[in-house]
């Protein structure tokens, strides 16, 4: 089939010029986070020399700042707008990144952290309530997967020219990496300010819906989680994040080479056909999937979460290492798949169903499920693994991602037709948000 320019400019999505602003900065920023994310660990015990303990707990304590934040940041991008918190978390992580490329001395890390676990909130709620807030409805399922293809092919990139940077000078130069990333971020803040994006205000398109006393800390998360819409699909974020991505860097890597009998270098080529499979499907998923439930396409990528763990167990039965080695890398392909269907799905149901007022603090909780899921995950995978119940481990993870399957019958009962991604009326079924009384 021949493609003219009429032919190629129809694949290309009709989004507005703000939208293709945000999605080429943040691949800009995402090739920023490729080129030191593989190699955190190794910069900071091999070149500047910490302990690995100090190292794993400089890492978690990332995570916990982020956690211990969370609600207040919810709230702050409500009250100020997400387009000011998220840009402000851009600028400070950028800085912070820059600066762990002079950490000489442990407590420069762990201010260099610390500042990032800061930041971290506003950047996974601050994102996409942002989007929300530029986009029409009816694109953010595709804004939303484009991202996460975004996101792919810029760390993917990065880590490969990291890789070369440093093979052809020297792990000192691991230093450098890390300025440059920080420098993405600070064009991406740049970027928003510039356009305008950076300096928007609460969202406000039209009367409010949520009294005024749900403003506050308490009284709006209040009003939040009496939504059981966004219960039920933080819920099922919770399952996956524990039993689908938590796990892709832990139980798997060391199932694989483990109870697996596949080759150390089949996790890398495992890892390389998952980003390979994101870049190539994520455009035919949004394509498929217009029209149709997001519940639905929710379903479908858990189901594919299940059926890659069932094809990387199978490794454990081959009769030989090529064999398990081909499992292993099928089995992280279909990964990719469910990767795709649940990135224009889910966090899209999240940000239909919230309310301006409360958008900050809908994405907070929702984001929060996998943020503890990456801490609690691969604690259990490690006890797991390396007991008597590897198998039985990731079995149950197939099953996990089942049970998270047939939980979205459930959330589309809570859905009218509007938020689940079909045209139809936009009130809610059952599940609107009660604002607050009183006391």
């Amino acid at each position: 089939m021949k493609l003219d320019a009429h032919s190629l400019r129809a694949m290309v999505p009709a989004l507005p010029r703000s939208a293709w602003r945000i999605l080429t900065a943040d691949l800009f920023s995402s090739l920023g986070t490729g080129l030191t994310m593989p190699f955190l660990m190794i910069y900071l015990t091999e070149v500047r020399h910490f302990s690995l303990t100090f190292a794993g707990l400089v890492l978690a304590l990332e995570s916990a700042v982020g956690i211990l934040l969370a609600a207040p940041v919810g709230t702050l991008i409500d009250r100020v707008g997400a387009g000011r918190v998220f840009t402000l978390a851009l600028a400070v992580t950028g800085v912070a990144t820059a600066g762990l490329g002079f950490a000489t001395q442990p407590w420069h890390a762990v201010v260099a952290v610390v500042a990032l676990g800061v930041a971290n909130p506003g950047m996974w709620a601050g994102f996409p309530a942002l989007i929300s807030e530029v986009v029409p409805e009816d694109k953010l399922g595709t804004v939303f997967g484009l991202s996460y293809q975004v996101m792919n092919v810029g760390i993917g990139l990065g880590g490969v020219l990291g890789g070369v940077i440093i093979g052809v000078a020297s792990p000192e130069s691991l230093g450098l990496l890390f300025f440059l990333d920080g420098a993405t971020f600070l064009v991406f803040t740049a970027v928003l300010l510039i356009g305008g994006e950076g300096r928007r205000g609460p969202a406000r398109t039209g009367p409010s819906t949520v009294d005024s006393e749900s403003t506050g800390l308490k009284s709006g998360y209040r009003a939040v989680l009496k939504d059981r819409a966004l219960l039920w699909a933080t819920g099922i974020n919770s399952i996956l994040a524990l039993a689908a991505f938590s796990q892709i860097t832990s139980a798997f890597p060391a199932w694989a080479v483990g109870p697996g009998g596949a080759p150390a270098a089949a996790v890398g080529y495992a890892f390389a056909a998952n980003t390979i499979v994101v870049i190539i499907a994520q455009p035919v998923v949004l394509r498929l999937s217009r029209g149709r439930r997001r519940t639905s396409v929710t379903a479908v990528g858990a189901g594919f979460f299940a059926l890659s763990w069932v094809i990387v167990v199978l490794a454990g039965a081959a009769d030989s290492a090529t064999v398990a080695a081909i499992c292993v890398i099928l089995g992280l392909a279909v990964f990719a798949l469910g990767e795709v269907a649940l990135s224009p799905s889910l966090p899209v149901v999240v940000n239909s169903i919230a309310t301006d007022e409360l958008r900050g603090r809908y994405n907070t909780v929702f984001q929060l499920s996998r943020q503890i899921g990456g801490i609690g995950g691969p604690a259990v995978a490690g006890v797991a693994i390396a007991g008597q119940f590897a198998t039985a481990y990731i079995l149950i993870l197939a099953g996990a991602c089942l049970v998270a399957a047939i939980a979205t019958k459930h959330l589309r009962t809570l859905l009218s037709d509007k938020h689940d991604g079909l045209d139809g009326t936009p009130e809610r079924r059952d599940s609107d948000v009660e604002a607050p009384t009183a006391g």
